[in-house]
């Protein structure tokens, strides 16, 4: 059912504020949201809604003088501090009084120069999305008709959502009233299908009286068919004002699937979800009527990409030559990409937050990247020799890795883990190997449900991650045919799962006690500190494989460690171990591997990017906290992972059982939302991500929650 909240500032205006609190509430209502509250301190506000269990959905900004007319200030030069100090007020009665959002009244600004008050609307709207974004509050933004507010520095939708363009800032919302919009255009409906994407509120009244919603000249029965066929399932503000007593004029929600209780049915097209908390049976299936939903409002986006898919399978098994990429019903299909953004064959925009799955730390097209391999090119390629730049980047990575005395060069991250256990195993002369449930280590070295029937046969042992008791089970056991220890520091196919430092320690102090080597895999994660993560530890490892970014975009791996251990592979030693590969050394590689670390990803870049990353993932994760929602994103740094759980993920064993559907359904809202990362919940951050990518990020999982927030709530 839908969920009509009260507007006290029109319903019941003949009461004092708590009263009209306490009336709404007898009258059914859930949710109240009201105009101007400050006369009534905001912990009265607060006890009065707790009392009666209700939800505070929002209040407007201080409207400047009322008695003299005037409807806000956000767009009044000269008066920027004023509206500064009474911007901090708002947000100070939002957050004791409860409300989840403020609606920033721009003012009434005849006789003022329109160019001046864009300015200055520009100005204190920038301001108070960076102040709402701390505050948990979100800011929505309401054109009022000219016929009322002859004066209002915005009239229309479509006027308001250039403005709100030209800021720039996705925690920007318009709050869509039917009477304001319907005493422009009449077609109400179409307003709101153009400017969808803006809309975070809808009001209702009926046009051109504002009484109540069930006659008029515009039927707003469709127009809210209209909005739950886009996905809508947030509150409906009744911002009327009664033809007679309230009480009886509320006759109308009987014809309007009106909902007491709170329990609603999701409409995300013209069919719908019956959902209650208590039913875990019709949980699974809304859940899986969502996805299905979602899923064909990607097909029908994305004819181009499906097109794309269908042709591919004639050559390739799936459409496919790299699993990972992969996801029902069929995988978007990239046409181009340039900085932190991607565009696909139907020509949709995307904000990448997947960033070749941590390989693209530079972005696409980097200049500085681009020149070193057009310089490269200048000089030749496949020169079938040494050449003058493989000595430059196995410079910088020993530089950059302490660890890494000697380095050799691989294509791929999995090549590289195949040489590092060869060579464990030849130097230690031994046949085992340790491994953990849910590691991987490349396409043929994967553990993520335990043994692989496509990964190379040597003699693994699997133990679990973050459990040193089953380590060391193994080594009382096979202690003396141990030749290495495999481990990420924190497993990123898995989910981002961070190992304990004390964890990873026991295996340093393990492996140095039965003459085992540490090895650690930090193809992914070395990105995570200037030096890895055995600088950020102060763990030394035996053997390390590298990969992805320090490539520069090109193919790339690398394994290396103790001089002694890697002195196998000198070719002027008798015996020496081979190591071949036409392309191991090529200078495109070559030649953006040392620019990237040199130029770009320097020590000072990495430490700030990774700083970005922390803070980005705890405010995604105060968004689900504040929403008591079970999801969290989880990692270190720049790479992290949505799981649908707010408990300690240890092991991959603490991922049984939960349901994971919930990252599906998370992946499509980003796809509608202009945002692209990894089905499975998984995203890396890039150098040219900026504040606002990331505040866009945040602005949809927020409009995720409130889109979902019955199945994830359920999902408990």
């Amino acid at each position: 059912m839908r969920r009509y909240s009260a507007n006290v500032g029109t319903l019941w205006s003949h009461l004092p504020l708590l009263e009209r609190i306490e009336a709404a509430a007898r009258a059914g209502f859930r949710a109240v949201e009201m105009h101007f509250p400050y006369a009534v301190p905001p912990g009265e506000v607060r006890d009065a809604i707790q009392k009666f269990d209700l939800t505070l959905l929002g209040i407007n900004s201080p409207p400047g003088d009322i008695a003299r007319g005037e409807l806000g200030i956000a767009a009044i030069p000269g008066r920027e501090d004023e509206f500064a100090e009474s911007l901090h007020m708002a947000l100070n009665y939002c957050q004791v009084a409860g409300a989840q959002a403020l609606h920033i009244m721009a003012g009434n600004t005849f006789g003022y120069w329109r160019t001046a008050c864009l300015e200055t609307f520009k100005s204190n709207v920038a301001l108070a999305a960076d102040l709402a974004i701390s505050n948990n509050v979100r800011l929505l933004f309401e054109p009022l008709n000219r016929a009322l507010h002859p004066a209002y520095f915005y009239h229309e939708v479509d006027q308001l959502a250039r403005l709100l363009d030209d800021v720039g800032h996705p925690w920007l919302k318009i709050q869509f009233d039917t009477y304001h919009v319907g005493m422009h255009h009449r077609r109400v409906r179409d307003v709101l299908k153009r400017n969808w994407s803006r809309i975070g509120h809808i009001q209702i009244a009926a046009v051109p009286d504002r009484g109540e919603p069930r006659a008029g000249d515009v039927d707003i029965m469709e127009v809210l068919d209209e909005a739950e066929l886009r996905g809508y399932v947030g509150w409906i503000g009744c911002e009327y004002k009664a033809r007679g007593n309230v009480e009886e004029g509320l006759a109308w929600r009987e014809m309007a699937r009106f909902s007491e209780t709170g329990e609603i049915t999701i409409h995300l097209n013209t069919e719908h979800i019956d959902m209650t908390k208590s039913d875990r049976q019709s949980h699974a299936a809304a859940l899986s009527e969502a996805l299905d939903k979602a899923a064909e409002r990607y097909a029908s986006a994305n004819p181009e990409s499906a097109a794309q898919f269908a042709k591919a399978t004639a050559a390739m098994p799936g459409g496919n030559t790299r699993s990972v990429l992969y996801y029902p019903p069929f995988p978007l299909a990239m046409a181009r990409g340039q900085a932190a953004r991607l565009w696909d064959a139907d020509g949709h925009e995307y904000r990448d937050f997947i960033a070749e799955f941590s390989a693209g730390v530079y972005g696409h097209s980097n200049p500085v990247i681009r020149r070193a391999i057009d310089t490269a090119l200048d000089s030749g390629i496949n020169l079938s020799g040494h050449n003058l730049i493989e000595t430059e980047l196995a410079g910088a990575v020993c530089d950059r890795f302490p660890t890494v005395e000697r380095v050799r060069f691989t294509n791929s991250g999995t090549e590289a883990n195949l040489l590092l256990l060869a060579a464990a195993k030849v130097y230690t002369k031994r046949s085992k190997i340790v491994v953990f449930n849910g590691g991987y280590h490349g396409g043929v070295l994967s553990f993520g449900s335990g043994h692989n029937p496509v990964n190379v046969p040597h003699e693994f042992l699997l133990a679990k991650y973050n459990d040193v008791a089953s380590v060391e089970a193994l080594f009382d056991k096979h202690g003396s045919d141990i030749a290495t220890i495999l481990v990420e520091p924190m497993q990123g196919a898995s989910g981002c799962i961070v190992g304990q430092p004390e964890f990873l320690r026991a295996l340093r102090d393990l492996c140095t006690r039965f003459g085992a080597l540490l090895a650690f895999d930090e193809v992914m994660t070395s990105r995570l500190a200037p030096g890895g993560m055995q600088e950020r530890l102060g763990i030394e490892a035996d053997l390390t494989s590298l990969g992805k970014y320090i490539g520069g975009g090109m193919s790339f791996g690398a394994f290396g460690g103790r001089e002694d251990i890697m002195a196998q592979f000198d070719p002027r030693q008798h015996g020496a171990l081979a190591h071949a590969g036409t392309f191991n050394n090529n200078v495109l590689t070559m030649s953006a591997g040392v620019a990237g670390l040199r130029e770009l990803y320097t020590p000072e870049a990495a430490v700030e990017l990774n700083k970005r990353g922390d803070r980005f993932r705890d405010a995604l994760n105060q968004q689900f906290t504040a929403s008591g929602l079970p999801m969290r994103f989880i990692g270190l740094g720049s790479l992290m992972n949505l799981q649908p759980t707010d408990k300690a993920i240890c092991s991959v064993d603490d991922l049984a059982g939960l349901e994971h559907r919930i990252k599906d359904l998370f992946f499509f809202h980003l796809i509608e939302s202009g945002v692209y990362m990894a089905r499975r919940g998984y995203m890396t951050l890039s150098l040219p991500l900026t504040e606002e990518d990331m505040t866009h990020f945040i602005s949809a999982s927020v409009g995720f929650i409130e889109r979902y927030r019955t199945l994830l709530t359920a999902s408990q």
